[in-house]
């Protein structure tokens, strides 16, 4: 199953605040940013679901991942992939990231005018 996200993804890490009691939540940018993403793939996931995709998957996947960032910073790939693992376990597409066995990165060329992210699922054979 494939998938794009169109915009800048941000790092998952360091996104978790924490209050005086100890209640976590995530910052406001994070949750601005996962609220758009799962937008972009409400009518995606309901197409793979049409198409008779049995979701959320509940065995080991592969994610393939062709990234596309819109300015010439350093990336934190690691934490770009905590909020895609994230991102993907709240849209209904995977039951839970533990089940995420391995990643293929490439990263394109800087399009300041169309970032986006295209990754895909591939279940891997038990």
């Amino acid at each position: 199953m494939m998938f794009i996200l169109h915009g800048q993804m941000p790092s998952g890490k360091n996104q978790v605040k924490i209050t005086r009691t100890g209640h976590r939540y995530p910052s406001s940018r994070f949750v601005a940013w996962r609220d758009d993403a799962m937008q972009q793939l409400a009518p995606q996931v309901a197409a793979h679901a049409q198409q008779g995709a049995s979701l959320p998957i509940g065995s080991t996947i592969r994610l393939s991942c062709y990234y596309v960032p819109g300015d010439k910073r350093v990336r934190d790939v690691p934490g770009i992939l905590d909020a895609l693992c994230h991102l993907i376990v709240k849209a209904g597409l995977l039951v839970d990231d533990g089940l995420v066995r391995g990643v293929i990165w490439e990263e394109g060329e800087m399009d300041r005018k169309a970032p986006s992210l295209e990754f895909r699922i591939v279940p891997l054979l038990s």
